[in-house]
């Protein structure tokens, strides 16, 4: 694979890292083993490690934030100086598998104008389905979700959208992303022949904060994009599906307490950026986080290299499907 190609970058792989240098190292060596005829550059944004990554083979730029500042504004970094048309996200402890999933992934975008993202398949680390996918299905389809442990995005779409919300941290930030995409016109495609290992690293991965992320920023959302009469009955069916999560059939008042001032210190935040979208759009992109609609055959066969699936979706993950939707909208 042509790596860093001053004169043809087709892809950027951007990989948001804190101190986790081993997993870091196993996903660059993945993109290192691909076969792709066109540029790859491979940027590593170093969220605030301590101690600092170690140096890096020449072949990787390394940006480095001395304050911690999260997944979204370290990808969006790293789309700030990409050079490629598309941008890989890949999380670090993730790993992809098979050698041409990169070309593959073009082609798609070759034959789809409007298409703005194509997500990855999850795989464990004994290669099994893991039960957390954009949407249960066996062959390529339009869905309304995707995850960034593994995807390709349309560099043009990305910076039309201005990126990922860095207001968000950690969490949420697709399906605000996945908000914006669907308003402006763009499809999303779940390509499970396109596979990603994730190891799960469990270094800094707190269920508390991520649980408690995962509610403040989808009500940071609400507020956000959503008309003012859909507010109460979305707050209150996060605030019931924080309680699931941790156990309970309602949250703590201490965790209720967290999340009004939390909203309160951002009500600045969202005065300036407060843009409600049109109900049928909202009520559109419900719908296509919870649809996985077949795309041509002919389209798929003649125009895309797409193989067919040899990891089937298990029980597991078709259950999922269901519990997925629920967390998103």
């Amino acid at each position: 694979m042509n790596l860093n190609a001053s004169d043809s970058v087709r892809i950027t792989a951007i990989i948001p890292t804190r101190g986790r240098i081993d997993s870091l190292c196993r996903a660059l060596d993945s993109i290192r083993r691909q076969i792709f005829a066109g540029g790859v550059e491979i940027i590593v944004v170093d969220d605030m490690s301590d101690p600092p990554l170690p140096a890096l083979p020449a072949d990787v730029k390394v940006i480095r934030f001395e304050e911690h500042v999260g997944a979204c504004a370290a990808r969006n970094a790293g789309a700030r100086v990409a050079r490629g048309d598309f941008l890989l996200f890949m999380d670090d402890d993730a790993e992809l598998i098979t050698l041409d999933d990169l070309g593959r992934a073009v082609d798609w975008f070759a034959h789809w104008p409007k298409l703005g993202v194509i997500g990855f398949r999850q795989l464990t680390p004994d290669k099994q389905v893991h039960y957390m996918q954009p949407v249960a299905a066996d062959e390529p389809v339009r869905t309304g979700l995707f995850f960034s442990y593994g995807c390709l995005v349309r560099r043009q779409a990305y910076e039309a959208l201005r990126g990922m919300n860095e207001e968000f941290g950690y969490y949420y930030e697709e399906v605000e992303f996945t908000l914006k995409l669907y308003a402006a016109g763009y499809d999303i495609i779940y390509d499970p022949t396109l596979m990603v290992i994730h190891h799960q690293d469990k270094r800094h991965r707190d269920l508390v904060y991520i649980y408690r992320q995962l509610a403040r920023n989808a009500c940071l959302s609400y507020l956000i994009h959503y008309p003012a009469l859909m507010l109460p009955p979305l707050f209150f069916k996060r605030l019931c599906l924080y309680g699931k999560l941790t156990g309970r059939r309602f949250p703590k008042p201490v965790d209720v307490w967290w999340l009004i001032v939390e909203l309160f210190r951002l009500r600045g935040y969202v005065w300036r950026n407060r843009k409600p979208l049109r109900w049928s759009v909202i009520r559109g992109f419900h719908h296509a986080c919870g649809r996985a609609d077949r795309i041509d055959p002919e389209l798929t066969e003649r125009s895309v290299r797409c193989r067919p699936c040899d990891q089937p979706v298990d029980a597991a993950a078709s259950r999922h499907r269901h519990r997925l939707r629920t967390s998103v909208i």
